[in-house]
């Protein structure tokens, strides 16, 4: 079974280590509430979204942002203007295919700070 044309979302932070695993996680129960098959981590074999999470910066522990990555996901977010500023000049990545969340690196993964702005702020973003 072929999931071209599926969504397949990437959340990208500095390091992968607080805001972009916490973003999947809060993004992944989100689709799930809203009746979406979501694949990431465990193997669902029909899945209507895909979601993951990596980090500009090599980072133990993180999963550091590759060429591949950015090319096989269909909408990439990330959490800073600066974020973006890199993946538009440093991975030639068009502007229209970045949404930028505006949350800074001041939260520790799974803060339910951080978690509530995330619900908040991709609440929008659960569509087909």
């Amino acid at each position: 079974m072929s999931h071209e044309g599926k969504r397949k979302i990437l959340f990208v932070c500095s390091g992968n280590m607080n805001r972009s695993p916490t973003a999947e996680q809060v993004f992944k129960k989100l689709l799930s509430q809203h009746g979406y098959k979501v694949f990431g981590n465990d193997s669902v074999v029909d899945f209507d979204i895909e979601v993951n999470s990596a980090g500009l910066e090599a980072v133990e522990g993180g999963n550091q942002l590759t060429q591949e990555m950015l090319e096989r996901h269909s909408e990439i977010y990330v959490f800073e203007p600066w974020h973006q500023e890199v993946l538009i000049a440093e991975y030639n990545l068009p502007k229209e295919k970045i949404v930028c969340l505006n949350i800074p690196d001041i939260y520790e993964k799974d803060d339910p700070e951080l978690k509530a702005l995330l619900r908040s702020k991709l609440l929008d973003y659960v569509r087909v």
